[in-house]
């Protein structure tokens, strides 16, 4: 008994230590990218309406577009466009004209008050929207408790998966079901996960 207190103990400071290790992005075996937690950046009031902007019409226009980027170090909004068909609705934008429709009534976007740069991509608002939905609760996959939040990754237009820590099956599984464009991985303690089960998962 004593053995597996202390043995515990020694986990629970392992994991205490390991997390005050700085976080570095890297390809995990699996092929997939593990990403930290990004420090939101200083800019412009302008800068940031576009950018919300673009995400509404992007989101109007589910297929046309991917995630748009707002980029702070060059002061422009990156529009993901999934073909030509995003160029009417730009240019709508770009005229003052585009809308977006909402639940009470169709609301006209404001032009942009910032540079836009065109970057073309394979993967659309709707097709991440999509995967999104299937991932939580995770069905299917070995050691999938531990995925507890995704969201959409604006800069590498994909999709971040939380998971609760390293899992080399889990991880396996998601590259094999998803590849390892759409996806990215990032590790956090999950803030609901109850104590005791941390030390099951140690083998204590």
């Amino acid at each position: 008994m004593r053995t597996a207190v202390a043995l515990a103990f020694v986990l629970a400071s392992l994991g205490a230590a390991c997390s005050l290790l700085p976080c570095v992005e890297h390809r995990d075996a699996s092929g997939l990218l593990v990403v930290c937690d990004e420090t939101p950046r200083d800019m412009p009031e302008s800068l940031k309406a576009a950018g919300s902007f673009a995400w509404e019409l992007a989101d109007e226009h589910p297929d046309a577009f991917g995630y748009p980027w707002v980029d702070a170090d060059t002061g422009a909004v990156e529009l993901r466009v999934t073909g030509p068909q995003a160029e009417p609705f730009i240019a709508e934008w770009e005229a003052g004209r585009a809308t977006r429709s909402g639940p009470a009534k169709t609301v006209t976007l404001p032009r942009p008050e910032v540079p836009l740069r065109r970057v073309t991509v394979d993967r659309s608002v709707r097709e991440l929207s999509s995967l999104m939905n299937g991932l939580v609760p995770p069905k299917g996959l070995p050691d999938g408790e531990l995925i507890f939040a995704d969201g959409p990754d604006l800069r590498r237009n994909a999709i971040v998966v939380t998971i609760d820590h390293q899992s080399d099956a889990l991880l396996r599984a998601l590259a094999d079901r998803y590849g390892t464009a759409a996806i990215v991985i990032h590790i956090a303690p999950n803030p609901h996960a109850q104590p005791q089960s941390r030390t099951r998962e140690a083998g204590v």
